[in-house]
């Protein structure tokens, strides 16, 4: 979820925000400690071979069927992405809201963390398309944490955020990776498509199931599908 905003003008800012970054952990709210990566990306993380290969290859499976029912993206900073939903309680739903991803996620985060309750949804990266600039938007009444679980990337596309020193950090994205970013903080976005696709699934995880009023508006006047 996004607010669109320039890198330059607001790099030092979101430094700020993010808190240090040197090797030394910190505490968070619920008295575990954020690894120092985390806090070095300015609240990104990126998890390589997230899944094992028995439960990879259902998902990409599950995500190849469901990818041929996708939909031109609305009401998105990103622009020529297409959408799917996710069904609730299929193979996808059922490995990226685990209780096992929960707790592997907020062991690195440093946060006691819950399936978040705002849709799963299956978007894909085709030639052209990108996503812009942008922090994402508060949705709870604490932050969440907003997954990027890629299924398939054989793009040239980067994902790039700005870290803690204001730096911009570029990745791209193996299958089987996780990228996790804490709303409301990192400057992020994704470059334009020149050649090749990305599935990629997107979902929540939250310390909380407290609603802001950014998650109506979502549902809503922002809703991807309208």
């Amino acid at each position: 979820m996004r607010r669109a905003q320039h890198a330059g003008s607001t790099a030092a800012a979101a430094a700020g925000a993010s808190g240090s970054s040197s090797g030394q952990e910190e505490a968070w709210g619920d008295g575990l400690y954020a690894c120092p990566a985390f806090k070095a990306n300015g609240g990104v993380l990126s998890i390589s071979n997230f899944f094992s290969q028995v439960d990879f290859s259902a998902v990409v499976a599950d995500c190849e069927a469901l990818a041929k029912r996708a939909q031109p993206e609305r009401n998105s900073l990103a622009k020529g992405r297409m959408i799917a939903a996710v069904p609730q309680g299929g193979t996808i739903a059922g490995a990226v809201l685990s209780e096992a991803v929960c707790t592997r996620v907020g062991r690195k985060v440093g946060r006691q963390l819950l399936a978040g309750d705002y849709p799963v949804e299956l978007r894909i990266y085709r030639p052209g398309s990108y996503m812009e600039w942008h922090v994402d938007d508060v949705m709870y009444s604490e932050p969440q944490y907003e997954m990027i679980y890629t299924v398939t990337n054989t793009t040239d596309s980067l994902t790039q955020w700005i870290d803690a020193s204001g730096a911009t950090v570029s990745h791209w994205p193996e299958p089987n990776s996780l990228i996790c970013v804490r709303a409301g903080g990192a400057l992020h976005q994704v470059t334009r498509v020149g050649r090749g696709e990305r599935i990629i699934i997107k979902f929540i995880l939250t310390p909380t199931l407290e609603k802001g009023a950014m998650f109506h508006e979502y549902l809503t006047t922002l809703n991807p599908f309208a």
